[in-house]
């Protein structure tokens, strides 16, 4: 009888502080005059990206880049999908056998999820990274194209109808890396992390 009691008020509990959410939510959706996040985007981005450890300023490389992007926006609610090439100056991996590869070229095609508090917008984001792996010593051959997942999130805030600036962290792995060095082969899991301003505008 206490069981079922404590089951009765906790999902009385779940339900009243669900309705409150909703009602919240569509309070601070309404109060900024509805969808405002829906549509084709295009923007540039720039900042720093490094592999391996999460300390983006010690020793990083300049990224910079372009994305295209549509969103769809239900409620307080923004999901789309997003297409990006970036450009970095020789971002550096140390693999097997003392070796050096470097990234030049890269791009990423990712799923987006967020919620929209008016002309603010927090979200997730996740999908699949590629890089172009260049010898970055003589000992080193080139690995070429390798791909794997990417994962991060971000926070982006209009400046108008049809700007918006963003800030996100993005962390892609490169799996199964082949490499080889002074004539021996190795596999590595490659790391990066990258952190970039962007502007967008969405029509």
């Amino acid at each position: 009888m206490k069981t079922s009691t404590l089951a009765m008020r906790s999902t009385l509990a779940i339900l009243i502080a669900s309705v409150g959410l909703s009602g919240a939510y569509a309070q601070s959706y309404n109060s900024y005059g509805g969808d405002t996040w829906s549509g084709a985007y295009v923007g540039v981005t720039g900042g720093l990206s490094k592999d391996d450890d999460l300390n983006i300023f010690r020793d990083a490389t300049l990224i910079g880049g372009a994305q295209f992007g549509y969103r769809v926006q239900v409620g307080p609610g923004v999901v789309g999908g997003e297409l990006q090439g970036n450009y970095s100056n020789g971002e550096s991996y140390a693999t097997g056998g003392g070796g050096v590869l470097e990234q030049y070229w890269s791009g990423a095609a990712k799923l987006k999820a967020g919620v929209a508090l008016g002309s603010t917008m927090v979200f997730g984001t996740g999908g699949y990274g590629f890089a172009n792996l260049e010898s970055g010593s003589g000992s080193t051959e080139d690995a070429g194209w390798a791909g794997g997942w990417i994962l991060g999130g971000g926070v982006e805030q209009k400046l108008g109808d049809a700007l918006s600036v963003s800030l996100e962290y993005n962390q892609m792995r490169l799996d199964d890396v082949s490499t080889v060095t002074n004539g021996v082969s190795f596999s590595d899991n490659l790391t990066n992390h990258s952190v970039k301003a962007g502007l967008n505008l969405q029509f």
